[in-house]
């Protein structure tokens, strides 16, 4: 198929998780799980959509010169708001009929069909506003338009943290009110870790509602942002040890806000994990919003994560395959065998 192809990474946020909403620092990590587009001509006089990994199917639309969307089939009932926010950003011109599709497929578990948590709706968004956008924008541009966009989709929510590391790949250091493109950060030497999925799906933007209202005057907020500060410090020294020590600190304050805000961030057995890495000199903390999803095992010595994820098996959790990805967006354009 002759097409422009376009991917983007997933992320987890290895801390920092909800300090992040009110300015603290996170470092968040690429992943080799990626959203995949590919817009190619249509072989008829309408748009059509598929989305692999979310619904089986493809659907007729239209769209205007202002990118608004006309379906001519009926979206399942989720719908496709990814799709019509991103032409609502970027289409400013009739376009050609094309074909659409963005698959998401690599984020989910193969087992159970559970959707892991590494960011895949971030992911779609950035693959998809960087397809739809004019070749001269540079990322920059496309992490801003991503990032509006995938607000709407979150109801206003989020700090811009997952779109960022799509973007850009790697490991960076992120601040929410920083208009500067974010940090690189490089691995410290002999840190080995392991992605651990707890076998439940969690509800980020549940949680996220929790903390409406709140102040980050309260103590909770405070030793938190205070913590995500140190973490983000002792990860710079390049020094494993310091890095380790202040994440035992962090994920500590963790989980006392998630306790003073009733956000269950430890449930779904991510607390029976945090001791069990106590035992064989590990660190474990669950990535993002928690209550599921997936959670990161990290040591100093590659024994120690084998010896948690064995332990880890016998509580139902699954250690998973997944490596960091220097790489952001990546696109390519020409013939492909599909």
């Amino acid at each position: 198929m002759t097409g422009l192809y376009i991917s983007a990474p997933g992320k987890a946020v290895l801390c920092g998780e909800y300090a992040v909403l009110r300015g603290a620092p996170a470092l968040s990590m690429a992943v080799n799980r990626r959203a995949r587009v590919c817009l190619s001509p249509s072989a008829d006089q309408y748009h059509n959509f598929t989305a692999p990994g979310f619904a089986n199917g493809h659907w007729r639309f239209r769209a205007g010169a202002d990118g608004r969307v006309e379906w001519l089939d009926q979206p399942p009932a989720r719908g496709f708001r990814l799709l019509e926010e991103a032409f609502k950003a970027c289409v400013r011109d009739e376009l050609a009929p094309i074909s659409v599709s963005v698959d998401t497929g690599e984020f989910f578990d193969p087992q159970s069909g559970d959707k892991l948590g590494f960011g895949s709706s971030a992911a779609a968004t950035v693959a998809l506003v960087a397809g739809l956008s004019r070749p001269d924008k540079t990322t920059a541009d496309l992490c801003a338009v991503a990032r509006s966009v995938h607000l709407s989709l979150q109801c206003g929510r989020g700090s811009g943290v997952d779109v960022a590391t799509s973007c850009h790949g790697g490991v960076i250091r992120f601040r929410s009110d920083d208009a500067e493109t974010p940090a690189a950060q490089a691995w410290p030497a002999g840190l080995e870790f392991r992605f651990l999925y707890s076998g439940r799906p969690a509800d980020t933007l549940a949680a996220l509602g929790k903390l409406d209202g709140t102040s980050s005057a309260d103590e909770p907020w405070r030793m938190l942002m205070s913590a995500a500060e140190e973490s983000s410090a002792a990860w710079a020294t390049g020094n494993r040890e310091d890095f380790l020590d202040s994440l035992r600190r962090y994920t500590k304050c963790l989980a006392q806000f998630s306790d003073a805000y009733k956000l269950g961030v430890f449930s779904a057995g991510h607390d029976a994990m945090v001791d069990l890495a106590t035992t064989v000199g590990a660190v474990y903390k669950p990535c993002g919003a928690g209550g599921g999803d997936i959670g990161i095992a990290l040591a100093s010595s590659i024994d120690d994560i084998e010896l948690f994820c064995g332990r880890a098996r016998e509580h139902g959790f699954i250690p998973l395959n997944v490596q960091p990805d220097k790489n952001g967006i990546a696109m390519d354009s020409g013939d492909r065998d599909e």
